[in-house]
């Protein structure tokens, strides 16, 4: 409109833009601390100018400015980057902290171990040997027996506990994923009706980025933006949401492995939470496995020896250790039913003479001995590798943690350099706006001035 009423519409266009624009830098100063927010940016295009005649001569002239949309600082591929970094942190940070808890099962080296066990019974052995005679010296050996038995016992039984907890705790996580997504596809159908509508929804884009964010701490993910402003998300081969409608993931797992599987598919998990559940459920099942092997072995062998003697009765084809049959490892290790009765079911030797600690010197001298079935180690040096094992386990997990802390919070930074909100860069935009709105006021009272005395002119 090329005339006065046109440039009051004008400048009342710029300081209806320019109160957007304040408005806009006060939602994001109210957010500052909003966890998730990106802060948002209003821009501006200027109107389509007017052809105007003046005599011989054309020329344009603008008609101001409009407000092109109110778009989020997000950038795409930084938002890739922290969700990858997100689910390596959180899968070492939950292994971590797993094998911490195993770790502390097996106090070593320390007066409480098993290894420490492992040394009194043989030392009391060897003390028998010396002293075939003494009934306090038999005492002893059952004692330690005692004492061996019952560390591995209860090693074997915290294990089977952590087990139970990781089992719970990947339940858990299955759990929690399915309401992530389910919570992403109902975002997905407000931010699809708002854009139909023309609107750009950034506070539900945000909300659906932070649930992303949550689900990939919880498992690896993928991404791929649809046309209508809706996402699918992907973990290896199966859809967890796509569009408005989201899929329940598949409970079907194997630790070992750790896959999951449906309906003859399989996807390996890559990240989360998830995965170092089951990368920690693996290790306790695996520990628990090195700590039959013990077990099972000392049965074998002791009890072996220990059959071929007579008791101090003449009995002969006494246990020492209890025979499980078949062998079930580490959960029911104890003394035998007669060895628990009376140390004078344990035996010394094989000739009933007194004096004869032939036996006992042979069974004391397992403590060195190389046993085929624990991969020629001895008890003490099979027992002390596995310790060595869930130490170096342990801290290979913690120091992927702190690299993958260091790398999450250089990402983190930059992140926060492109979305995050800046107080001092906002207080200076809206002193900008506030002038410029000043500005527009000015020019339109000039207008109105303008105008009204050309009204007057023209009565």
């Amino acid at each position: 409109m090329a005339n006065s009423f046109g440039s009051i519409s004008m400048m009342g266009n710029a300081m209806r833009a320019y109160q957007s624009a304040l408005e806009v830098t006060g939602h994001n100063i109210a957010n500052v601390n909003t966890l998730g927010y990106s802060r948002q940016r209003i821009g501006y295009s200027s109107v389509q100018g007017h052809l105007v005649s003046a005599g011989a001569n054309s020329f344009i002239t603008g008609n101001g400015v409009t407000i092109s949309g109110v778009r989020r600082a997000r950038e795409f591929l930084t938002e890739q980057a922290m969700r990858q970094s997100t689910s390596d942190l959180s899968q070492f940070e939950t292994l971590a902290n797993s094998l911490s808890s195993i770790e502390g099962i097996f106090p070593e080296p320390g007066p409480n171990g098993i290894g420490e066990a492992l040394s009194k019974f043989f030392d009391s052995w060897s003390a028998l040997a010396s002293n075939p005679n003494d009934p306090g010296a038999k005492i002893l050996v059952q004692t330690a027996g005692l004492t061996l038995t019952s560390r591995v016992r209860e090693a074997f039984s915290a294990l089977s506990s952590r087990e139970s907890d990781f089992t719970t705790q990947i339940a858990t996580t299955f759990d929690r994923v399915d309401v992530l997504s389910d919570q992403i596809a109902s975002l997905n159908q407000e931010i699809a009706s708002k854009k139909a509508s023309g609107a750009e929804p950034n506070d539900l884009m945000d909300l659906r980025d932070s649930a992303l964010q949550e689900l990939s701490s919880l498992i690896d993910i993928r991404t791929n933006d649809l046309a209508d402003g809706t996402i699918s998300v992907q973990t290896g081969n199966f859809v967890l949401v796509h569009g408005l409608t989201s899929q329940k993931i598949p409970r079907s797992y194997d630790a070992s492995t750790q896959t999951l599987s449906s309906g003859g598919l399989s996807s390996v998990v890559g990240g989360g939470s998830l995965l170092g559940l089951m990368q920690s459920l693996n290790k306790a099942t695996t520990y628990q496995g090195n700590l039959d092997e013990l077990a099972n072995n000392l049965r074998t062998q002791i009890n072996t020896i220990h059959q071929s003697g007579q008791t101090k009765s003449g009995a002969t084809g006494v246990n020492f250790f209890n025979d499980a049959n078949p062998q079930t490892g580490a959960v029911n290790f104890s003394l035998s039913i007669e060895v628990a009765a009376s140390v004078d079911n344990i035996v010394v030797n094989s000739t009933g003479k007194d004096g004869d600690g032939g036996l006992a010197l042979a069974l004391s001298r397992l403590r060195d001995a190389s046993i085929t079935n624990l991969g020629g180690k001895s008890f003490k040096g099979y027992y002390g590798q596995f310790v060595a094992g869930v130490g170096a386990d342990s801290n290979y997990a913690r120091g992927q943690l702190n690299t993958e802390a260091a790398v999450s919070a250089s990402i983190e930074a930059r992140r926060q350099s492109e979305s995050g909100v800046n107080l001092d860069e906002e207080m200076s935009n809206m002193l900008r706006f506030q002038r410029s709105y000043q500005a527009a006021a000015q020019a339109l009272k000039v207008m109105d001035e303008v105008t009204e005395q050309l009204v007057n002119m023209l009565r």
